[in-house]
């Protein structure tokens, strides 16, 4: 998977960029508790029906123009591979009926992630044992020749 910044965020993440899951932020939270979290910028006004009142993360100092952040955690047969997180700029187009959807997203990602784990371990285990067979058909093969032995069979008459 490859990271992309916005307009605001050229450049963020850089290669190899990570975030602690020690502190206190919403991507920390979002992925301790497994669940998605949204986060509000400071000059967007508290209302009961918030979806949570969290700070947004230290990170989104680097993009200044964000309102909002949701991250998704990325859970696959109940381990973390990852998370998403999104800024916000203009709160008017964002809906909270997006999150069902994004969830939904967030889910395909974490198989794809997963699957393809699963398929680099089985790939490697795939060279492992062919590496391994390998060997052992060319020890026999070596020991064969070098006894000087010849199996086959001779046809005499019409028997073997």
């Amino acid at each position: 998977l490859r990271a992309k910044g916005g307009p605001g965020g050229v450049g963020v993440p850089e290669t190899g960029y990570q975030v602690s899951l020690d502190g206190v932020s919403v991507i920390a939270e979002a992925v301790q508790s497994r669940a998605l979290r949204l986060a509000l910028g400071r000059e967007v006004p508290r209302t009961a029906s918030a979806l949570a009142e969290d700070a947004l993360s230290e990170h989104s100092a680097r993009l200044p123009e964000t309102a909002a952040e949701v991250v998704l955690p990325l859970v696959s047969n109940g381990a973390i591979v990852g998370a998403v997180d999104m800024h916000i700029s203009d709160l008017t187009t964002f809906y909270r009926q997006s999150l069902g959807p994004l969830k939904m997203m967030a889910d395909q990602i974490a198989l794809a992630v997963a699957s393809h784990r699963q398929l680099e371990r089985t790939r490697s285990a795939l060279d492992a044992e062919r590496e391994m067979y390998g060997e052992i058909d060319r020890r026999g093969w070596l020991r064969l020749l070098e006894s000087g032995v010849v199996p086959g069979f001779r046809l005499q008459g019409h028997q073997i």
